[in-house]
């Protein structure tokens, strides 16, 4: 079913006939496995809030990955091309930070002579949910 009214927009209803699962089926991994599911993986975190900073660290952490923390964008670029090759498998990188944004912080790793700098995954992590914000 589908409703439109000019200027005001659209509604769309949309039915998705599911099968009930078994119990059996329904149960998933076990949660020592869900915990687990970062083992091994090392990131960085960039990030000026130190509560925000435990937080995901100790979530990140009990699933198996290995954090490092900077307090800063400028933090993070420094500690990115002081590693060996390879030391990081993603960045979280703040938006918001004193000294160097986030957002500056990954066009300079992006910019910088390593090529793993053009490649490694940097997840934006940001408080503000605006489109213009996300955009």
């Amino acid at each position: 079913m589908m409703q439109t009214r000019q200027g005001e927009g659209s509604t769309f209803a949309v039915t998705i006939p599911f099968e009930i699962a078994s119990e059996k089926e329904g149960k998933g991994d076990s949660e020592e496995e869900k915990k687990e599911s970062l083992k091994g993986i090392h990131l960085l975190l960039a990030e000026d809030n130190e509560l925000n900073v435990e937080v995901a660290r100790e979530l990140l952490e009990e699933r198996g990955a290995v954090v490092s923390t900077a307090a800063d964008g400028q933090e993070a670029v420094r500690m990115f091309e002081e590693s060996p090759e390879g030391t990081y498998d993603v960045i979280l990188m703040d938006v918001m930070m004193p000294v160097m944004d986030g957002l500056e912080a990954t066009r300079k790793i992006r910019a910088s002579q390593r090529e793993e700098g053009r490649k490694i995954p940097i997840i934006a992590l940001t408080a503000n949910a605006f489109r213009e914000d996300m955009e």
